[in-house]
């Protein structure tokens, strides 16, 4: 029995591994100018590198986001979408 949860768990984990895939939940929001016949054109926004750190402090209930960024546009301005875990 010990030997069948070895292999089920080597498995297991060996699949996460394998099949894992980074998360890209950060979303940057570009800008958007009108064409001429109303649709709506969109700037690229590539993000070159990111650092992040989330802190949180359960005394206080405080959470602190640090965030060191590098953007490449032609976007003269974009926003930015950033899920933290609460």
């Amino acid at each position: 029995m010990r030997s069948t949860q070895s292999i089920v768990f080597a498995l297991l984990f060996t699949t996460t591994v394998v099949c894992s895939q980074n998360a890209h939940a950060c979303a940057p929001i570009p800008e958007y100018r009108l064409l001429a016949n109303g649709e709506r054109s969109y700037d690229e926004i590539k993000v070159l590198s990111e650092d992040v750190l989330i802190i949180w402090d359960a005394k206080t209930g405080t959470e602190h986001f640090v965030r060191r960024a590098n953007f490449e546009s032609d976007s003269k301005g974009f926003g930015f979408l950033v899920p933290t875990p609460t």
